[in-house]
């Protein structure tokens, strides 16, 4: 089982549509085992803002924390991402190929 997501990110928090899609996933929970995870998330706010960023993983592994045994592989912010372009030269880009090549 793959799971791919990317919802939108509002005030530092889960969305919407991620809720829900946690929510889905009631029932399946408990044979979720042996999972491995990645988070990714870009922000417009500077470095200064990664702590509140960080907010997003904190809410999804309240979900994660559920499961039997699950794997966190890597975490990537992406911060000062707000107009298209911005991610141009973002370290973050070279942070995401190598994640990318773990998978």
């Amino acid at each position: 089982m793959s799971l791919s997501s990317a919802p939108p990110v509002y005030f530092y928090a889960m969305s919407a549509q991620l809720k829900t899609f946690l929510d889905r996933c009631c029932g399946l929970y408990t044979e979720m085992s042996n999972k491995e995870f990645y988070f990714i998330a870009a922000g417009a706010e500077g470095e200064a803002g990664r702590r509140a960023l960080e907010r997003t993983f904190d809410n999804l592994m309240g979900f994660i924390d559920c499961l039997e045994n699950p794997i966190v592989r890597g975490r990537l912010l992406a911060t000062g991402v707000w107009h298209v372009g911005d991610i141009k030269g973002n370290p973050a880009l070279q942070e995401a190929l190598e994640l990318g090549r773990k998978v």
